[in-house]
């Protein structure tokens, strides 16, 4: 449940910095998301590749060798007809989540990364090693058996360059939203870096940012720690960047020696509404216990506004909603 942008969550002590949850374990993280990537495919290319064998086994009356490049093609076409039909609402989803028009440049975009992934191991795998490994393993252990093996066989040269080549577009792609919005000059830590991911995806303004966005937008914010009672920004500064809160509670406080408008924990986000509006803070924000506040200036911040505007909607809707309470509250 998403939590009042006026109250800290449940499990944000006094102080006590928050355990994030692990969001890369790895090769474990990435066997899992490649078997989501390849494992529908990969069963509808089986079942075809069975169905083109023997429908040209009994009309070509036993010739094995046509039978086996039979098998191979409508394994092709089944694999990659839930590929391309999958990635196409993928992308047309990730494009309407940024506000972009998908479009027949959208679906050529798509092509061509389908083209980069699998292009190379596809031409040398339909055209040799898969109807001579199935042909091979169905003349020695039988149709039943000898697809699966040769099937198997097959796999194993096409998925390792096909998965060295699409963790090389992740890498890529990455890179090119990084160039486009700039990253910190300091980089952080793999543990610090994924728990920062995790504080994003748990505030109501980022948790709709897809895993890949966040990653690189967490490595765009600096880290500022702050001991109790230290002011994070005070009423009446000139506002240049917004603050996360990464670890620990922050008191908000209209007029300093009142009572705390709000204490907000972890995961909640400040300073936005001087970066639509211009105008200086209005309220002064003061850590209670030790507090981790993650950075980021306007200028970085409005750049990555551009590139993915899913997040536009609910960082306004936070800012007017902060406002007018402050304003009931005064």
């Amino acid at each position: 449940m998403r939590q009042s942008p006026f109250v800290a969550p449940e499990s944000a002590d006094d102080g006590a910095p928050a355990v994030a949850v692990k969001r890369n374990p790895g090769i474990r993280a990435k066997a899992l998301g490649w078997i989501k990537r390849y494992g529908l495919p990969e069963v509808a290319g089986t079942l075809m590749a069975y169905w083109g064998y023997f429908t040209v086994h009994g009309a070509t009356r036993g010739n094995e060798v046509a039978s086996a490049y039979a098998a191979s093609v409508c394994e092709t076409l089944g694999f990659f007809s839930v590929v391309i039909i999958r990635q196409v609402i993928a992308d047309r989803a990730r494009a309407v989540r940024r506000l972009h028009n998908y479009g027949w440049s959208g679906a050529g975009k798509t092509i061509r990364n389908l083209v980069m992934e699998f292009g190379v191991p596809e031409i040398v795998d339909t055209g040799f090693i898969r109807p001579l490994a199935m042909g091979t393993a169905a003349h020695f252990f039988g149709a039943g058996w000898g697809i699966a093996v040769g099937k198997i066989v097959s796999d194993i040269s096409f998925f390792l360059p096909a998965i060295m080549l699409h963790e090389l577009q992740k890498k890529w792609a990455r890179a090119e939203a990084r160039s486009l919005v700039s990253v910190s000059g300091t980089a952080a830590a793999p543990d610090e870096l994924e728990n920062r991911m995790d504080a994003l995806h748990k505030s109501d303004v980022f948790g709709g940012v897809s895993e890949e966005d966040i990653e690189f937008f967490a490595s765009m914010f600096d880290r500022r720690d702050l001991a109790d009672g230290e002011v994070l920004c005070v009423k009446g500064d000139v506002a240049t960047e917004i603050y996360v809160v990464k670890d620990g509670v922050v008191e908000v406080r209209v007029k300093s020696d009142g009572p705390p408008l709000a204490t907000l924990g972890r995961s909640t986000v400040l300073g936005e509404y001087g970066m639509f509006t211009g105008e200086r803070r209005n309220a002064t924000v003061t850590a209670k216990g030790p507090v981790a506040v993650l950075t980021l200036d306007y200028e970085r911040f409005r750049r990555f506004m551009i590139a993915f505007p899913e997040g536009t909607i609910a960082l306004l809707k936070s800012a007017v909603l902060r406002q007018m309470k402050m304003r009931e509250d005064i």
